[in-house]
C-alpha cells in the first residue's frame, strides 16, 4: 500500500535547506538510509531518528505506515567539543604543565569561547599575578578570546597566558566577589602586587584592625600589575613604610581610605590616577620628604576629604599637581604632564 510521502529532514530548524521528499513508497518496504548531506554549524551528525530509534546512513528501515500517512525521518546532531590548551609563559613547567578546558557551542557567542582566568585552573595557596592572553609563546599578540571552526575540522586550539607567582608571605581574606591583601609577612623590598588568589581577583589592600597590610614593613617598591584588579587601598595599608620612596597608584583603585601612606618619612613621590573618586583624610599624614602630589585628574574629585593632603596636625598641606591627562616622567625622574 503506497504512503503519501516519505521526507528524510535535517532535524533543525536553523538549517536554511530543503528536505528530501519521496512520495509513492509502499508500507513494507525496505529503505536505505542515505549519508547525510545537511551541515550545522558546531554540531555533527549523530544519525538518523525516526521511531525513537537512531539509525546510522547504510541502515535499512522498514516502511510502516497507512495511506496518507507522512514518514518524517530527521537528522539528529550532536555539538562539537572543542579543546582549549592553555601553555604557562612566566611559570616553570615542570610544576605548572600546560592545561585545557573542554567548550561546545553553549560556551561560544558569535562564534566565539571568551577566555577566563578560572580556566588555568591555579590551585596553589599563593597569589598570581597575570598578564593576559596571548596567541604566542612571545606574548605579543594579546587576545580575550578565541574563535572555533565551524565545521569542527579543527578542534583544538591553543592559547598561551603570561602568569608569574606573587611572592611569599602575603595573607589574603575574602572580600566581595575575590579577596583582599590582609599582611604582608614577608622580607623582599620589592613587592609586585598580585592579580589573583584562589582563581578570583584579588580587589583590595586592607589589613587587620588598625593594622594595615603593609604597615611598617621594610618595603621600598610597591608596584602594581598592569592588569590590576585592585579597586580600594584601606587604612593604614602601607603606614610607616620608611623605606618607600615612591608610589604610582593604578588605573583601577577608585578609593584610598584615611592614613593609607602615613609616616612613609621616606616618601618623595606620588602619583594618584583619575580612577581614583574618593579619599579619606590624611592620607599622606606625616609624609615628611613628600613635597607635592601628582594627580591624573584635572582637579580632586568631589568624593575627595577636603583634609586628603593634609601631613601635620596644623593644617598643612601638601600642594597638589593636576595633569588632567597623562604624564610622564622629566630627564630628574620627576612626573610631569606628558606633551
Amino acid at each position: 500500500m503506497p504512503v503519501s510521502s516519505l521526507s528524510i529532514s535535517n532535524g533543525a530548524t536553523d538549517i536554511n535547506v530543503p528536505v528530501v521528499d519521496i512520495t509513492g513508497v509502499n508500507t513494507d518496504t525496505e529503505i536505505t538510509l542515505p549519508e547525510c548531506t545537511f551541515k550545522k554549524d558546531y554540531y555533527e551528525f549523530a544519525g538518523w531518528t525516526y521511531g525513537g530509534k537512531t539509525y546510522k546512513p547504510g541502515d535499512k528501515l522498514v516502511v510502516p505506515g497507512t495511506a496518507n500517512d507522512t514518514i518524517d525521518v530527521k537528522a539528529a546532531w550532536s555539538a562539537v567539543e572543542y579543546t582549549v590548551s592553555f601553555g604557562f609563559v612566566g611559570l616553570d613547567s615542570n610544576e605548572y604543565p600546560a592545561v585545557s578546558v573542554k567548550i561546545s557551542y553553549a560556551n561560544l557567542k558569535d562564534g566565539a569561547y571568551t577566555l577566563k582566568y578560572s580556566d588555568l585552573k591555579l590551585t596553589k595557596d599563593i597569589g598570581y599575578i597575570f598578564g593576559g592572553f596571548y596567541s604566542d609563546a612571545e606574548c605579543k599578540t594579546g587576545i580575550s578570546n578565541v574563535t572555533v571552526d565551524p565545521t569542527g575540522a579543527k578542534r583544538y586550539v591553543t592559547v598561551y597566558a603570561e602568569v608569574c607567582e606573587a611572592i611569599a608571605g602575603i595573607s589574603y581574606i575574602p572580600n566581595g566577589d575575590g579577596y583582599a591583601i590582609s599582611r604582608y609577612n614577608g622580607y623582599d623590598t620589592v613587592v609586585n602586587l598580585p592579580t589573583h588568589y584562589n582563581n578570583l581577583e584579588v580587589n583590595a589592600i586592607t589589613g587587620s584592625g588598625t593594622l594595615g597590610a603593609f604597615m611598617y614593613k621594610s618595603v621600598e617598591a610597591v608596584i602594581f600589575a598592569e592588569n590590576n584588579n585592585i579597586e580600594r587601598i584601606g587604612s593604614n595599608a602601607f603606614a610607616g613604610c620608611n623605606n618607600l620612596t615612591k608610589i604610582v597608584i593604578a588605573d583601577g583603585v577608585t578609593q584610598i581610605d584615611e592614613y593609607a601612606f602615613a609616616m612613609c618619612e621616606n616618601l618623595k613621590t606620588v602619583v594618584i590616577s583619575d580612577t581614583v573618586t574618593k579619599m579619606g583624610e590624611k592620607v599622606f599624614y606625616e609624609c615628611k620628604s613628600l613635597s607635592a602630589i601628582y594627580c591624573e585628574s584635572a582637579e580632586a574629585s568631589l568624593g575627595w576629604d577636603a583634609k586628603w593632603n593634609v601631613i601635620y596636625d596644623d593644617g598643612t598641606k601638601v600642594s597638589a599637581v593636576y595633569f588632567g591627562g597623562s604624564w610622564e616622567y622629566d630627564s630628574n625622574g620627576n612626573p610631569k604632564k606628558k606633551a
